[in-house]
């Protein structure tokens, strides 16, 4: 067999993609979940959920936390909306209103979700929105007011496509700058070039 072949093509196996695209996907299972504490000392909880080819999708759930000029209302708001979010994946195994939980802490709180979520039956499948994020990642759309996730067996889905929601892989764009020791720096999405030295970071759109 010569070197330029299709056969020597073949010999290389096709892999798909272990993690879900932007959409909205059906018959998907929440296969774990936890608890932790981010290094920054934030309390976050993770979802993660796969279809049947085995791809992933990744909900991750920071503790809310008052910006400097945010009044008490609109942080309390913003703290429904959160809690909102994580209720709405309890309510796919549990009948809407008839659990309730009183917490004194965010970690309480989703502690106690974990305990639910234990007990529950995990087989149920669901539907699920992603959407991109600004910064190129997948995940479940930011918005708590939509449905982004509802039980397969419902009679009329309440997920929809909305104007709002990223179904195309934003354009980052990159940009060069020099910092105030000199240093050129060239950033194109999550990699860092800084005076030839490459820096590849993790999503940056987790508080770490």
């Amino acid at each position: 067999m010569n070197m330029f072949s299709t056969e020597l093509a073949k010999t290389i196996t096709s892999k798909e993609s272990s993690f879900m695209d932007a959409g909205i996907h059906d018959n998907i299972a929440l296969v774990s979940y936890r608890l932790e504490k981010s290094p920054n000392g934030i309390d976050f909880i993770e979802f993660t959920y796969q279809n049947d080819l085995g791809q992933q999708l990744k909900q991750t759930e920071y503790a809310p936390s008052k910006f400097a000029n945010q009044t008490d209302d609109e942080f309390k708001v913003s703290v429904a909306k959160k809690l909102k979010k994580i209720m709405d994946i309890v309510e796919c195994f549990y009948t809407k209103g008839t659990q309730n939980f009183d917490a004194a802490t965010y970690y309480d709180f989703c502690n106690w979700v974990v305990g639910l979520l234990d007990k529950a039956d995990k087989t149920i499948k669901l539907r699920v929105k992603a959407v991109y994020q600004p910064n190129g990642y997948v995940s479940v759309p930011k918005q708590a007011q939509y449905t982004y996730i509802e039980r397969m067996d419902v009679e009329k889905t309440a997920i929809a496509k909305l104007s709002i929601d990223l179904f195309e892989r934003p354009i980052v764009a990159d940009k060069e700058e020099t910092k105030a020791n000199g240093l050129e720096t060239f950033t194109s999405g999550n990699t860092t070039i800084v005076n030839g030295n490459i820096t590849i970071e993790s999503d940056t759109s987790m508080p770490f």
